[in-house]
């Protein structure tokens, strides 16, 4: 009996070190410096998702580009969180804004994502992607921080 178990457990050990070999053996292959440091293709690893937050109790929003078109538009998608099924909210490359302003350096949004704030060399700065109105809201030397948004979207507060 004694002898029994110890052909077994000397058989499974033998499998055992024949399984890992050959799983070793399949990957010997070599990554490249500019895999590792660059991230050249073939990736090692996928982009994670770069969700924004929730917009209601059954959507979830998601900033989408296509890491392979370094010029590709980025757009802001609404997620149903039931099925994935997914649908444009924002296309930010269709966004005019003057320059040295982007929809990705807003300092604040509303959780409907239709007014942003901007904080630029010490002044605020309002735009309104439904209106399609940009205004500037202080204009002083002095440092305005932690701007926010009244809980309605309609009313700013910062610290001066």
């Amino acid at each position: 009996m004694l002898r029994t178990i110890f052909r077994v457990g000397i058989l499974l050990f033998l499998l055992s070190i024949s399984f890992f070999n050959s799983e070793l053996s399949a990957q010997k292959k070599k990554l490249t410096y500019k895999q590792v440091y660059k991230f050249a293709e073939p990736r090692l690893t996928g982009m994670l998702p770069r969700i924004q937050g929730w917009l209601d109790e059954n959507y979830y929003l998601e900033i989408k580009t296509d890491p392979a078109k370094p010029d590709s538009k980025t757009t802001l998608v609404k997620v149903n969180a039931a099925d994935g099924k997914s649908e444009l909210f924002i296309d930010y490359s269709s966004v005019e804004l003057p320059e040295g302003f982007s929809l990705y350096s807003a300092a604040v949004t509303t959780k409907d994502y239709s007014r942003f704030l901007f904080n630029q060399k010490n002044d605020l700065y309002y735009f309104n992607l439904k209106e399609n109105t940009f205004k500037r809201l202080t204009n002083n030397d002095e440092e305005e921080k932690n701007p926010k948004f009244s809980p309605d979207g309609k009313k700013i507060a910062f610290t001066r």
